[in-house]
């Protein structure tokens, strides 16, 4: 029978803790990664692939981001002791982060954590999901200011 303990809140508190600050600077990175983007010398017209290629780069960064929270939980449960390896231990906390879920286990004693990392999971990528929107209307602004191609004058 499972009872919920005071060590797995304070433990899973902790860790929703670090993965949202690892986040917040992760997020904060790439809002400056952006800036500078955008503060480089205007163009004369819209440049696709430079575009698109900023858009894949943020949206690269992001994954890494997640994934590095990802690889926190996993070393937490290889350091407890909780799950056998560390390909074991990603691969779950991969699954419960992004809540698809996996056909590994956590010991009944530390089964809240399970639900609690598809917490910090759902919030990081909400916060991801803001940001993204944010830079992709940077992309659309600019898009929509700027001509595909060349505009020659009227004679």
């Amino acid at each position: 029978m499972y009872v919920t303990s005071i060590e797995e809140i304070i433990w899973g508190i902790f860790l929703v803790a670090i993965t949202v600050a690892m986040h917040g600077l992760g997020m904060v990175e790439i809002f400056l990664f952006n800036q500078r983007y955008n503060a480089l010398p205007p163009v004369k017209r819209f440049n696709y692939f430079r575009e698109l290629g900023h858009l894949l780069s943020v949206s690269a960064l992001m994954v890494l981001i997640h994934l590095a929270e990802v690889m926190m939980w996993a070393l937490f449960f290889i350091w407890q002791n909780i799950l056998p390896n560390l390909s074991v231990s990603f691969y779950f906390s991969l699954m419960e982060y992004t809540t698809l879920g996996s056909n590994v286990s956590l010991p009944t004693e530390w089964k809240l954590l399970g639900g609690m990392m598809a917490i910090a999971g759902f919030l990081a990528f909400a916060w991801s999901t803001s940001v993204f929107v944010a830079v992709a209307q940077n992309y659309q602004n600019r898009r929509i200011k700027m001509p595909m191609k060349p505009t020659t004058p009227s004679a």
